[in-house]
């Protein structure tokens, strides 16, 4: 009976480890290389996916000032407008209060046409339906007594209006629309670079998170195995008690090490992957190559592709020709302009109380047509300088981004050559250390197998381990330095010298 007990307490316990094992291997460790992450980057971060949204509605913006060149049809309807009340009419003395009822259907389909000049040639159609009512006393009763009256009105007109003397703002518009909407896509290219950028830093950080880890594992198992031997040494006679508490010291300072990485593993993977877009609960890896191979930078080649291809140059030379546009429309606010404005009609109206609209039709044939011209002018006389001080105000911001593009050239230029000279010097830094972590290696080693005969002490032993870790960990700090200014190097001079090649791409934004 025991055992039967025993047997149904444990069972449950066996089914939730078996649950918690599935769950554990249906999570599957994803092992990211640095062009899968910046794939995944440029496709899910939020960073990423907010600059769409940007070009996307500048995109927009600009399909709609197009689309004002087309043409276009409006169809308004009113049924029933209603309205009964009292009114006070004057015949000469005093007033007559009236009350008066108005009850009216209409509707009209408007159809423009917008010429490149500005102008719009507008053809209506209209139909309306009124009825009047009016109730007035009788002079004999004193009742009140009601008078309708129903009309019909059928009318099509075309007109035209142009105006003159002054900037077609319609192709301006269009024009600045155009404007904004490059210089969305090139702010959208030169973050997209920064995002490249941003990606590859945090992925070396990483990966450098993952090898302090290891490093210090292997720090971790090492001084183990030191303190085992001294141990084993010292209770056998061989060595001083000091030494062996001088490795036992040293065995958990490794300890504590190796669990400050682990954490620190744990909060780079959390960054990282909301830096890409991944979810928080994703369990990754990353893997890279730490070797790396030496190439040529020509300086000038730097400089010439990076003055021609960076899209910040861009955007600022797009600054400027919006200021332009915004200087031309501050000073047409005080110029002379008109307008021209011409028609023609035919319109039927009928009050017959049988047949209102066929009647109606039937006057729209007969009757004459309608037609008429306008032509006005306008000038501003007097605004007590409110417009020359905004023209002056808008060509200073003209001349202020002019500046800011001589100024960014050489800032830009400025930054390349000292790309340059980081990407030279962290190379020269990664040599001397990859021969350093290399010596530390090997001293090492022949220190471990000297303490195993007894030859040095415990103190030696650690103090060579502490320089293996030391140089393993600045070899590392200067390969992911050295990958940083590659990186930086590519976004800042758009061109990649390690493949000889442009490092343009093409954007992610469909127009």
């Amino acid at each position: 009976m025991k055992s039967k007990n025993l047997y149904k307490k444990i069972i449950p316990f066996i089914i939730l480890i078996f649950l918690f094992s599935l769950n554990t291997y249906g999570q599957e460790k994803r092992v990211l290389t640095l062009q899968e992450a910046i794939d995944i980057a440029l496709r899910e971060s939020y960073t990423v996916k907010s600059f769409q949204q940007d070009v996307i509605m500048m995109a927009e913006r600009y399909r709609s000032q197009r689309a004002n060149f087309r043409p276009y049809a409006n169809f308004n309807i009113r049924t029933p407008s209603f309205m009964e009340s009292v009114n006070a009419t004057y015949t000469g003395g005093l007033p007559v209060y009236q009350s008066r009822g108005n009850l009216q259907f209409d509707g009209s389909l408007d159809f423009n046409y917008v010429i490149p000049t500005n102008g719009t040639f507008t053809l209506r159609s209209s139909l309306e339906r009124t009825r009047n009512d009016v109730w007035r006393t009788d002079n004999e009763t004193g009742e009140y007594i009601m008078l309708r009256d129903n009309k019909a009105l059928t009318n099509l007109r075309l007109s035209f209006r142009q105006p003159i003397f002054t900037d077609n703002t319609l192709k301006e518009g269009l024009q600045q629309a155009e404007y904004s909407y490059e210089r969305s896509l090139n702010r959208f290219n030169s973050n997209e670079r920064d995002i490249i950028f941003n990606v590859t830093s945090a992925f070396f950080n990483l990966y450098r998170a993952t090898r302090q880890l290891e490093i210090y594992r292997e720090r971790m198992n090492n001084s183990l195995d030191a303190y085992t031997l001294a141990k084993m040494k010292y209770d056998a006679g061989i060595i001083p008690e000091v030494q062996a508490l001088q490795l036992q010291v040293d065995k958990a300072q490794s300890e504590a090490n190796y669990v400050s990485a682990e954490n620190s593993l744990e909060s780079e993977k959390i960054s990282f992957k909301q830096l890409i877009g991944l979810d928080i609960d994703d369990d990754i890896e990353v893997v890279a190559d730490i070797e790396y191979k030496s190439f040529k930078i020509d300086l000038n080649k730097a400089l010439e592709e990076g003055l021609k291809n960076r899209s910040e140059l861009s955007v600022s030379e797009i600054e400027i020709e919006l200021s332009k546009i915004n200087v031309k429309s501050t000073r047409r606010q005080k110029e002379f302009k008109g307008d021209i404005n011409l028609y023609y009609d035919f319109t039927g109206v009928s009050s017959t109380p049988t047949d209102l609209f066929p009647s109606s039709f039937e006057d729209f044939w007969n009757r004459p047509p309608n037609r008429g011209i306008t032509l006005t002018f306008s000038y501003p006389i007097i605004d007590w300088g409110r417009n020359d001080a905004r023209v002056q105000s808008s060509l200073a911001s003209l001349r202020d981004a002019e500046l800011r593009l001589d100024n960014l050239k050489v800032t830009i230029e400025r930054d390349i050559r000292d790309v340059v000279r980081n990407v030279k010097e962290s190379e020269t830094t990664l040599e001397i250390l990859k021969i350093a972590q290399e010596v530390a290696q090997k001293s090492y080693e022949i220190s471990k197998g000297r303490f195993d005969n007894g030859d040095i002490t415990s103190q030696e032993l650690a103090r060579d381990q502490e320089a293996l870790t030391n140089t393993q960990l600045s070899y590392l700090t200067a390969f992911i330095a050295y990958k940083r200014s590659v990186a930086d190097l590519k976004r800042k001079t758009m061109w990649d010298f390690e493949r000889n090649e442009s490092y343009l791409k093409d954007t992610y934004i469909d127009e």
